[in-house]
């Protein structure tokens, strides 16, 4: 995965799970005044997340509670994870979002970051991908040249997520959401803590993937 602008933070780690070495890549892109700081910290925090959710599974309650009494998203029902790296992934990117949030050197509040991962488990064949934001990542096979999108942009035009934003305290104007003078472009995203009332969410949209040889991974703004 690549990532071009100056708030951009990566990663790349080797997550040990079951005696297997899993490789996770992950990108992020920052915005805000205080972007570059925010998504530094999810990718600092991140990949060992993943790792500890795979060994020991661990929910956000107090973060999944709000999410329901404020964004009118209940958790246990929206998230549709299909297999245990899905549900750890989602755990996970709760998990920062919190820790973030309750983080006193960080500003969170109208900050916020982008973030596309990628578990790749070579003995499985599998690739599970995780999203918020509005970036977008695209997997292209240098063999047959062909091209998929495997993570979209997470905005007022994907599925139901405008119905959440109508059915919060948040207001659309144009593609944009706002809460108050507070306004992004997506409905789902790690940090951005006041757009919370907005019905934006941490929650990433989740799915797997079978590996293809000669596939390569790349995001884009």
């Amino acid at each position: 995965m690549l990532g071009s602008m100056k708030r951009t933070s990566r990663y790349h780690r080797q997550i040990i799970h079951l005696n297997t070495s899993i490789p996770s890549l992950g990108v992020l892109d920052g915005h805000g005044k205080f972007g570059h700081e925010v998504s530094t910290f999810f990718a600092d925090n991140l990949p060992n997340e993943v790792r500890r959710q795979l060994r020991s599974p661990t929910p956000a309650v107090e973060l999944e509670v709000r999410l329901k009494e404020l964004a009118n998203f209940e958790c246990s029902t929206q998230c549709q994870c299909t297999n245990m790296q899905q549900q750890a992934l989602v755990d996970a990117f709760h998990t920062v979002h919190w820790n973030a949030m309750v983080d006193p050197t960080l500003k969170t509040g109208r900050n916020g970051a982008t973030c596309i991962t990628c578990l790749f488990n070579t003995n499985s064949g599998e690739c599970h991908v995780a999203y918020v934001g509005d970036s977008r990542g695209i997997r292209f096979n240098n063999a047959s040249n062909a091209v998929e999108v495997i993570a979209s942009e997470t905005t007022i035009d994907t599925g139901t997520e405008k119905q959440r934003v109508d059915d919060s305290e948040g207001h659309i104007r144009g593609k944009n959401l706002f809460y108050g003078p507070v306004g992004i472009a997506m409905t789902r995203a790690l940090g951005d803590a006041v757009m919370i009332r907005a019905g934006v969410v941490p929650t990433p949209l989740v799915h797997s993937i079978q590996l293809v040889k000669d596939d390569f991974y790349r995001s884009r703004d």
